[in-house]
């Protein structure tokens, strides 16, 4: 499958002087992208206070896993389980993206520097080690650094990818896709290496990436099976022969990976708290205008840059042109045939089971509708097999390069041009989403001591995934019976604390409720009953839109004034002498 060495960039890999070249290359594309990585996110890193990247939404869960791992070990706990969360029934997080490899890795700087910034450099680094090792890969199929650096600068900070970074970075985290893509090539193409090495990687990459992200290991999975495929349908006499050696890398790797992955996905489907099936439906697909024109573009200049979120499948006009005529120029090579198909497939499964255009859903049935209904598959965002197809750009991207650096210089310098000039519509908007990380004083130490260590407390907003924030800067000093993990509900999987009529009233004080001046005997009780089912010891009232009606709620609720320490309300022995129910 290789594409062949053109002389031009032969001359890195063979003279002296190149091969120095070629050693050093990946020290400083790997440290070219995290300064362009910090440098977009500049309004984060350079904020002079304590920020995180994206926006006020899911990043406080992320940051609430990557200090759970490490405490729960610690703990001797399974880091798989939590009753800190949902107290006292608690989450199944295997039904949750809990990033536990990336929480393990990170354990220092969490440790040291706190979650806000390890989640920081999780965010920032993920866009640079995923184009990274994209550059990797795509090195054995163009000889060139630069080509490869250009293809992995491609996808490492696509726009699926940076729109993924405004809060998801266990999707962003995508090292597994060129990884597969190099095993795929040693297992199916090339065949030198050793069975049980091939094996072996691919079965330790399965295991860590079910931990990081379960999501990417399922489509990846899915994007094999349609490679291995398309390769087939390609060059059916070569299947034969190449079965033995590809099956028994594969035989390896599933025994690997069953080995390391049993526990996990015990955890999730013999395990408690099990929510079931966590069907997206079709809000979240590929829509065939997004391909073309990038979000809010009326707003821009013509090719002008994309802006965030739902950006993800955008691919732009020129680069599109670009890609047709690479494939047109390159398709004696089968590398070439296949990233286009391969990148195509992906593009139309992301579209999901029907055809969306221009916000509106057709009746045209797309392929996703094969396999829509299939245990787990029905749970897949397909607007993220994009990933895939960006990975495949990058490739095509890489491959026409390098053709282009093979030529005399004047072709060179306009191949070069034409290529610069697609990729500049994929620059994002800046500066990039930055939300400021306020945690009040009372939860890094100043009256905390005051929550009985393992008790429960009620901490509001509780809609707002900030108090996982908080609970994670205090050291998961106490439980919570709120938290935004997905678990088992009376209809179907539920992502908020369980019903009750406190939650309800809370609910309203948080969307505008007027609070009250007085509370009936038989009103009072039951709120007091749901904070003793709770197992509540504690209320703390955070600071948000709102607080001040949550606290008057309290003061009428409990019948006294609140502690007032470190930017919280704070009220003790809530549940002391409640009358039974």
């Amino acid at each position: 499958m290789a594409v062949g060495r053109p002389r031009a960039v032969a001359a890195e890999r063979d003279a002296p002087a190149g091969r120095a070249l070629r050693r050093l290359a990946p020290a400083a594309v790997l440290a070219g992208y995290t300064l362009l990585a910090v440098l977009l996110l500049s309004s984060t890193w350079f904020a002079g206070e304590s920020r995180w990247v994206g926006v006020d939404t899911d990043p406080p869960l992320f940051m609430w896993y990557l200090r759970w791992t490490p405490w729960a070990l610690t703990h001797g706990h399974t880091p798989l389980l939590t009753d800190h969360l949902q107290y006292p029934g608690g989450a199944n997080l295997m039904w949750n993206t809990s990033v536990v490899v990336p929480a393990l890795l990170l354990w220092p700087v969490t440790e040291t520097l706190g979650p806000v910034t390890a989640y920081n450099v999780l965010a920032t680094g993920a866009l640079a080690l995923s184009g990274w090792c994209a550059f990797m890969v795509f090195r054995r199929w163009t000889g060139s650094s630069l080509a490869a650096a250009a293809g992995g600068l491609v996808y490492g900070f696509s726009p699926y990818m940076l729109a993924q970074s405004y809060g998801h970075p266990s999707l962003t985290l995508a090292v597994l896709p060129p990884l597969l893509l190099l095993i795929a090539d040693e297992a199916l193409v090339r065949q030198r290496l050793p069975r049980p090495l091939l094996g072996g990687a691919l079965g330790l990459l399965a295991g860590l990436q079910l931990l990081t992200g379960e999501e990417l290991l399922a489509t990846s999975a899915i994007m094999a099976g349609l490679g291995i495929a398309i390769l087939a349908a390609l060059h059916p006499r070569e299947v034969r022969r190449r079965a033995p050696y590809a099956l028994a890398v594969l035989g390896i790797g599933a025994a690997l990976a069953v080995l390391l992955c049993a526990y996990p996905l015990g955890v999730q489907f013999l395990g408690p708290r099990r929510p079931g099936s966590l069907r997206p439906g079709e809000a979240y697909v590929a829509d065939l205008r997004a391909f073309v024109v990038p979000a809010l573009s009326e707003r821009l200049p013509l090719f002008g840059r994309f802006v965030l979120p739902d950006s993800e499948a955008y691919v732009g006009v020129p680069l599109l042109c670009l890609l047709a005529g690479a494939v047109v120029a390159l398709r004696r090579h089968r590398v070439v045939v296949v990233a286009a198909l391969l990148g195509l497939g992906a593009a139309i499964l992301a579209m999901g089971p029907r055809l969306h255009v221009d916000g509106r859903r057709t009746g045209v049935p797309l392929p996703w509708r094969l396999v829509d209904h299939l245990p787990l598959l029905e749970t897949v965002i397909t607007l993220r097999l994009m990933v895939y197809a960006y990975l495949m750009i990058g490739l095509l991207v890489a491959v026409a390069l390098a053709r282009v650096l093979a030529r005399r210089p004047a072709l060179r310098l306009a191949g070069g041009a034409a290529v610069v000039l697609a990729l500049v519509p994929l620059f994002p908007a800046t500066p990039f989403p930055s939300t400021a990380a306020t945690v009040p004083d009372f939860f890094r130490g100043d009256g905390l001591g005051r929550i009985p260590e393992g008790s429960a407390a009620l901490v509001t907003p509780v809609l707002d995934l900030r108090t996982m924030l908080w609970q994670a800067e205090a050291g998961m000093r106490y439980r919570m019976p709120e938290g935004g993990v997905y678990t088992p509900g009376p209809d179907g999987p539920r992502y908020e604390m369980p019903p009750s009529a406190l939650r309800t009233r809370l609910f309203s004080l948080q969307t505008d409720g007027t609070p009250p001046l007085a509370l009936a005997t038989r009103e009072r009780d039951l709120y007091l009953r749901d904070l003793a089912t709770m197992g509540v010891s504690s209320v703390v009232v955070g600071p948000a839109p709102g607080s001040a009606g949550e606290a008057q709620f309290f003061r009428v609720l409990l019948g006294r004034e609140p502690e007032s320490v470190g930017g919280v309300s704070l009220w003790r022995n809530v549940t002391t002498g409640v009358p039974a129910g």
